[in-house]
């Protein structure tokens, strides 16, 4: 299959997205002014770009080519950038680009942008770059913030020197120079060289694989826009590597490595994956998945993502004619990432285990480290156990605990002390399946989860611990979310609604029956069949559980129910406890 055949459709995808945001029939819905007023120009930065692409490309789903009033909305926005006082690190990027395709066209971009552009830069850019420039390890403790925006700004100085280094007063513009080539190229040089060998750049929390992908896409295109990328080819096939294998075949990312989670599936920063045969694969049916589930009538704006994504795949398209297989597709195999991860294919399962340890943040106290260690997926139902976790969220970890004494002094009235960052892990890797042991405050959680058939999954849960500390509870996520349901053994369906419920698994029957994915598997046509969960005694089903939020100050929680979790909390005590997984029960009906 040749990778380019999916051009058209994300060409689609963006000019359907600009039609919700400012097109009704053929004039606009809303004057561009009176848009970004609302729109607010610090938020929806990042429709300049996909509008300037649209301006630019004549393509038969286009209304946008050439047309003099979105010239003039094009105009506007950037005017209204330009004004921003507290100018957000990504607008210079968005910008640039849109910059880079209007001067190709005679008398469109004003002579102002130039030197407007370069004030961004100087004044956004330029700062963060020389405020870390002397760090060696670009972690996120270090930058203050996440790796993958320090990538991002870094792809802006990359994108200025690429658009600007060939006119005839590059030397004397500020910043310009040969100087500043130099130091660009010399940054990117540090960036790479700080990559994990396996292919993944270390946040505070693991690799958190959606913020990765950004990291790894930011790179390629600087890499790409200096002219440096057979420079760095090894390491960013090695990072398309890394990402096709911590990637379902429903596209959902495995979570278990991210320390925030959405449930976050086709997603769009993976051009870069397109570098290997086997993320070409990747690629293309994660664009046939956008396509699929367009909106088209949202209006919630043209991430600059599609966008990336298309001139990514556009130009990788030319490196090779075919894909390959993805990784998932055929046999069994497992993937081990240094100490950190393990990836098991088994008969139709995956599992994934992690002991990574997330780096303290003094913002947690002595909540830190809340990490979910296994998640589970099935050809033909999906992702059975999110293995999602939050930062600062104890109810969401594996195992969680709390005190009523440090070091046997009392802590003040009314308040508890979770688990605190736990000690040595390791991963064991068995025929069957995966373990993962870790230590924590007074006791030592330890999950196996096993696949002996193909129908069949085991999830073993222990908590080796000082004889006071029991009960430790161990927390696993279904994959139930809001507007699903499920069956329990008396025959009872359940909403997941707006109405909040705790169901032991006494009341459910011991048992519980989820519906499949729409999609379960988009390489294979394994069919879809429902999932039985049988559920150990005391276990408990919890809904709503409001994750951790960290970029909302104020309630620190997501507050839209449908970003909102369904826990199953299970009591452990010695004898530890036992989750058994069915696929396609024979003796329970799915809750359709």
């Amino acid at each position: 299959m040749n990778a380019l055949t999916n051009s058209g459709k994300l060409l689609e995808i963006i000019f359907e997205e600009l039609d919700a945001i400012f097109l009704a029939e053929d004039r606009f819905r809303m004057p561009p002014d009176t848009w970004f007023e609302e729109a607010k120009a610090d938020k929806n930065w990042h429709v300049l770009y996909p509008l300037a692409y649209a301006w630019t490309t004549e393509h038969p789903a286009n209304r946008f080519y050439r047309r003099p009033e979105v010239l003039d909305a094009l105009r506007i926005i950037a005017g209204r950038l330009f004004q921003c006082r507290n100018v957000y690190l990504r607008i210079p990027y968005t910008v640039l680009r849109s910059y880079e395709l209007l001067r190709d066209v005679p008398g469109t971009v004003d002579v102002g942008w130039k030197p407007q552009i370069q004030a961004l830069v100087r004044s956004a850019t330029m700062p963060l770059l020389l405020d870390r420039e002397l760090l060696t390890r670009f972690s996120s403790p270090n930058l203050g913030y996440g790796t993958n925006h320090h990538a991002y700004v870094l792809l802006c100085l990359a994108a200025y020197v690429s658009v600007f280094r060939n006119d005839d007063d590059f030397e004397h513009m500020d910043p310009g120079g040969a100087a500043l080539v130099d130091y660009t190229v010399s940054y990117l040089d540090r960036f790479f060289d700080y990559m994990h060998p396996d292919g993944y750049w270390v946040e505070s929390d693991g690799p958190a694989l959606s913020y990765n992908t950004l990291s790894a896409q930011c790179l390629y295109l600087a890499a790409r826009m200096l002219g440096l990328l057979d420079r760095y080819l090894d390491r960013l096939k090695r990072a398309a590597w890394f990402t096709a294998v911590t990637m379902y075949p429903n596209l959902s990312m495995m979570e278990v490595m991210n320390g925030r989670s959405q449930f976050r599936k086709g997603a769009m920063r993976l051009g870069f994956t397109g570098l290997i045969p086997e993320g070409a694969s990747l690629t293309d049916k994660v664009i046939d998945f956008l396509y699929r589930t367009r909106s088209g009538r949202t209006g919630g704006g043209v991430p600059n993502g599609l966008v990336y994504l298309l001139d990514s795949y556009r130009e990788i398209s030319a490196r090779h004619d075919a894909v390959a297989p993805h990784v998932w597709v055929t046999g069994d195999r497992t993937e081990r990432f240094s100490d950190d991860y393990a990836v098991k294919r088994r008969n139709s399962w995956i599992a994934v285990v992690s002991n990574q340890q997330f780096v303290p943040r003094p913002e947690g106290h002595w909540n830190l480290d809340y990490t979910a260690l296994i998640g589970l997926y099935h050809d033909s139902f999906g992702t059975v156990l999110y293995g999602c976790n939050s930062k600062d969220d104890p109810l969401a970890s594996t195992f969680h605990k709390t005190f009523d004494s440090f070091d046997g002094a009392p802590l003040p009235q009314g308040r508890l002390m979770w688990q605190y960052l736990p000690g040595r892990g390791r991963i064991d890797c068995g025929e069957d399946g995966l373990r993962v042991y870790r230590e924590y405050r007074g006791f030592e959680g330890i999950v196996d989860v096993s696949m002996p058939d193909c129908r069949s999954a085991v999830v073993r849960l222990h908590a080796r611990a000082r004889r006071s500390t029991y009960p430790v509870f161990a927390t696993l996520q279904p994959a139930l979310k809001y507007a699903s349901r499920f069956r329990d053994a008396h025959g009872r369906i359940h909403e997941i609604s707006a109405d909040p419920f705790r169901l032991t698994a006494e009341e459910l029957g011991g048992t519980i029956v989820i519906d499949p994915e729409d999609t379960p598997n988009c390489f294979l046509d394994a069919g879809k069949s429902p999932a039985a969960l049988y559920l150990p005694p005391g276990a408990v089903l919890i809904w709503p559980h409001a994750m951790w939020d960290p970029y909302d100050l104020v309630n620190h929680r997501f507050v839209d129910i449908d970003k909102m979790s369904v826990l199953l909390e299970i009591p452990l005590g010695p004898e530890g406890a036992v989750l058994n997984i069915e696929i396609d029960p024979p003796s329970h009906a799915a809750a359709r």
